[in-house]
């Protein structure tokens, strides 16, 4: 376990026994901490993670699975792309867009910073990821189809 700083916040990035899997908890919404006497259960996936590099593909600290995606951005983005995932390559097209790969937990958060460019970003690789865009889109569209 570790603290992380992101995004003037600091996170506690520790292993939940009952989920067997990493969890991030926000320190300032933190209430009634107290001191176990009790060990810690070890676990392989806390050895994989670089917490430095962590906050750049944990999108808002939200997990998922780790995976290199191929991005097509429209030629304005380019900034946009290094902000947030630092000096990586661009591929230019000849049609205003360049594609790009980057390594990110692949999560509903990661969805949402890819819709939040509008039509100016689109995941092209690998298909089950742009299967899982496609799945969050459609259930956000029949929460706004659904007339309550």
């Amino acid at each position: 376990m570790t603290l992380v700083f992101y995004d003037q916040y600091y996170y506690l990035v520790a292993y939940h026994d009952e989920e067997f899997k990493l969890r991030n908890y926000r320190v300032d919404k933190m209430e009634k901490v107290e001191k176990l006497d009790t060990d810690i259960t070890p676990s392989d996936c806390a050895g994989d993670i670089n917490y430095n590099l962590h906050p750049s593909k944990a999108f808002s600290m939200f997990y998922g699975k780790t995976e290199d995606v191929v991005l097509l951005c429209e030629n304005s983005l380019s900034s946009s792309i290094v902000d947030r995932f630092g000096k990586v390559k661009m591929t230019e097209r000849s049609d205003g867009y360049f594609t790009v790969k980057v390594s990110v937990q692949v999560s509903p958060t990661f969805f949402a910073w890819c819709f939040g460019f509008e039509n100016k970003i689109k995941i092209i690789e690998p298909k089950r990821v742009v299967d899982a865009m496609k799945e969050h889109l459609l259930a956000q569209l029949e929460l706004y189809n659904n007339n309550e």
